[in-house]
Order: C-alpha cells, then sequence, then structure tokens
C-alpha cells in the first residue's frame, strides 16, 4: 500500500498536513472525504523513504519483459495464484530494476489492487492499452492469461520489427 502526504482543510477550515495510506490515490481521497477534510494537495510518496520504481525509470529490454510475461502467463495457467507467481518472478529476473518492478507490482496486488491497476502505474513499461485489455473480463483463465501475454508481447514485437 502506498503513502500519501496531504494537505486538507477541515470542517473549521483549518488547515492541516498529513500522511494517508492507500491502494491508490482515489483510495486515498476517500478516507479524507470520510475524515471531513478537503484535500487541496494529495502526491504519493516514495516507498520506505527512497526512489521507487514508479519514480526512476531505467530502460527494461524487451527480451526480459518478454521473458517475465510468458512465465507468468505460464504458472497462471499451471494455477497458481498472482501474487506467488510474481514472488517466483522477482526472485528469477536477473535485473535488478526489473525484480523492483515486480516487487512492487505485487505490494500493490497484496494491497488490494486489481493486477490491471498494478501495472498500469509503471506506464514506462506496462503499455496503457495492455492494461486496459487485462482489466476487461474473460470467459476463461487461459484466454485471460492469453490477453496478459498478448498485451505485453504485442508491444515488443512491433519494437522489435
Amino acid at each position: 500500500m502506498a503513502a500519501y502526504t496531504y494537505s486538507a482543510i477541515n470542517a473549521e477550515g483549518l488547515m492541516l498536513d498529513g500522511e494517508v495510506h492507500a491502494p491508490d490515490l482515489d483510495a486515498a481521497r476517500e478516507q479524507l472525504r470520510i475524515r471531513g477534510l478537503l484535500p487541496e494537495f494529495l502526491k504519493e510518496l516514495p516507498a520506505s523513504g527512497e526512489e521507487g520504481a514508479r519514480t526512476v525509470f531505467k530502460k527494461i529490454k524487451p527480451k526480459t519483459l518478454q521473458i517475465f510475461s510468458r512465465q507468468f502467463a505460464t504458472m497462471i495457467e499451471a494455477g497458481l495464484n498472482v501474487v506467488s507467481s510474481l514472488v517466483i518472478l522477482e526472485e528469477q529476473t536477473d535485473d535488478p530494476y526489473f525484480a523492483l518492478v515486480i516487487r512492487e507490482i505485487r505490494a500493490d496486488v497484496e494491497g488490494g489492487l486489481l493486477l490491471s491497476q498494478a501495472l498500469s502505474r509503471h506506464p514506462q513499461i506496462f503499455t496503457n492499452t495492455g492494461t486496459r485489455n487485462i482489466s476487461k473480463p474473460t470467459r476463461t483463465r487461459v484466454a485471460k492469461t492469453r490477453t496478459i501475454v498478448g498485451y505485453i508481447i504485442a508491444p515488443l514485437t512491433r519494437r522489435l520489427s
């Protein structure tokens, strides 16, 4: 779950500063609204007080992303849950930056985000088009898995050709 810093006005008109923990920006706004606060400023803090993978972008090799997507799809087809699959892939990747990205995706999913939402938090790596495809309902697990692989690999094949 991410941490957000805020400046908000309460019912008496006083300005309050603080921090709230929520899965995403909308949930953070909702928590403030429930507390009777009107946020003027709301910004996500980097994880653990350091720069996270969402704030620092390093290029991921297309081959690394292709291997990740195929292995991820295979694990899902085999019946592993999303979090277990991400843990295994995080440990197996050779790229330390990509391992950090996978760790953040796993933490987001464990914190209650959908896989599509967790992936969309890394737009430099995962395209918005593919993220929307994952969030659409599909009839079978195999179709869902093919969607995941297709959305990650399709942009790669366009870039490589």
